[in-house]
């Protein structure tokens, strides 16, 4: 069965959200109040793709703003080729963005860098690789000393 409020405390102070977090199409996420964590599944090489690379690098610091702990999960360079080819294969154009961008062979590094660098977070740990053989990675934000 499932927990109930009356099971465990931690059903109560539980909750969550999904949200776009965009800041071009979220104007209002710019100060809520901070989540716990955050979880980023396969979607950064949309947003990369579609909003090139300082449309992803606003998605980065918007998430940042969100939380204390990301738990995300880079799509590296070739799920970028695996698109580009099942675009073509479709017929369907590439989307001009991802000819422009400048983060390629190491994306997957580089989303991991910015965090570290520009948004003032710090590796915690690496989870491996999940069945399509993309890293899961949790970083936290940097206590202030």
């Amino acid at each position: 069965t499932p927990p109930t409020a009356s099971s465990t405390s931690v059903v109560t102070a539980t909750s969550a959200a999904v949200t776009d977090t965009t800041p071009a199409l979220a104007p209002s996420l710019s100060s809520p109040p901070p989540f716990d964590i955050v979880f980023v599944f396969s979607v950064t090489l949309w947003i990369h793709i579609h909003h090139g690379d300082e449309g992803l690098r606003a998605f980065l610091r918007s998430i940042a703003s969100l939380t204390h702990n990301i738990v995300i999960e880079p799509q590296p360079w070739k799920c970028y080729l695996t698109c580009r080819k099942r675009w073509k294969k479709a017929g369907q154009s590439v989307p001009p963005q991802m000819e422009e961008i400048m983060w390629r062979t190491d994306v997957d590094e580089c989303i991991i860098n910015y965090l570290q660098h520009h948004c003032g977070f710090e590796l915690q740990a690496q989870f491996g690789e999940t069945k399509w053989e993309r890293r899961l990675v949790w970083l936290t934000r940097k206590v202030e000393k």
